[in-house]
């Protein structure tokens, strides 16, 4: 979602909208862990049709648990479970569920609001690195 829509909703607009997500009670605490958690949800479902159809060596945006997005390959699919598991360039292994797919790269360009999540991310870690 849009960090500017999200900032002018009340806190109650923001508390029912995290709700209506599904948000983890842990990122409801102020206003700052629910917009960081918001953001990271789609405008539109779109996405979904394209989970249904990713394959192995397939590159996605997904998000975390701790709502930070990051990107990965799909090494196994279980459509049973709808879960996929992903490992990143690091090795680093993530079981996700399909709705925490934020997008399916099948162009090999990334929207500017998932790379723009993407890029934040990799710059606060720098930053706590240094």
């Amino acid at each position: 979602m849009d960090v500017s829509v999200l900032n002018k909703m009340s806190d109650q607009e923001l508390t029912e909208l995290a709700n209506s997500f599904n948000v983890n009670q842990d990122f409801m605490v102020d206003r700052d862990h629910m917009v960081r958690a918001l953001r990271t949800f789609p405008n539109n479902a779109n996405c979904q049709r394209y989970v249904d159809v990713a394959q192995p060596e397939d590159i996605v945006a997904f998000r975390t648990s701790q709502y930070v997005v990051k990107s990965a390959k799909v090494i196994r699919k279980s459509t049973k479970d709808e879960k996929l598991m992903l490992e990143t360039v690091y090795g680093r292994r993530y079981v996700v569920d399909y709705s925490d797919v934020l997008w399916v790269n099948t162009n090999g360009y990334w929207p500017k609001w998932i790379y723009n999540l993407m890029k934040e991310n990799e710059n606060a870690e720098a930053d706590h690195a240094e």
